[in-house]
């Protein structure tokens, strides 16, 4: 699947190790947030959390869409898995 073509309206693709940083800013100038739902994320929980999977899946079963709006710096990030896919 070509990400890039998900969104006429934004810029798609997929999170890298260099984009933990901006991500980690991103999270960290919202603490009202993290004060009711802790823990803060730190690049090593950013870095997890790119990796994670659900039970049963493999990584070519996921396919994860990110998106940063460079007007309001909102983050999103959708997981979606075949349904074809074997599940645990």
């Amino acid at each position: 699947m070509d990400v890039t073509q998900l969104s006429k309206a934004y810029n798609v693709r997929c999170l890298q190790d260099a984009d933990i940083e901006r991500i980690c800013t991103l999270c960290s100038g919202n603490p009202q947030y993290y004060r009711y739902h802790p823990p803060a994320v730190t690049a090593d929980s950013i870095r997890e959390d790119m990796r994670a999977l659900p039970p049963g899946r493999e990584p070519q079963d996921i396919v994860s869409i990110s998106a940063c709006s460079a007007k309001t710096g909102a983050f999103s990030r959708f997981f979606v898995s075949s349904t074809s896919a074997k599940t645990g």
